[in-house]
């Protein structure tokens, strides 16, 4: 988690934050990213699931997922296999 700045603007905010997860997704070995935005905290979280490990000098915590239930995954637009 890091904090944001409680005065930049939202729209500054997000449209970075949208470049940033976009580019994340686009990785390879990437299934799947998120980003969360707390308000009341002015926190972000942003969270990526690897296909196997994260590759080197990808910045952040590691944690090991065993297992993950994606039922309808295929059923999503843009969902890649």
């Amino acid at each position: 988690m890091q904090s944001i700045d409680p005065g930049l603007a939202l729209t500054t905010l997000t449209g970075r934050l949208v470049d940033e997860t976009q580019t994340a997704a686009r990785q390879p070995g990437v299934n799947c990213t998120v980003t969360g935005v707390d308000p009341s905290t002015c926190m972000l979280v942003q969270l990526t699931l690897w296909t196997d490990q994260a590759p080197d000098g990808v910045p952040g915590e590691r944690f090991d997922v065993l297992h993950v239930s994606q039922p309808h995954r295929r059923d999503l637009s843009g969902a890649r296999p």
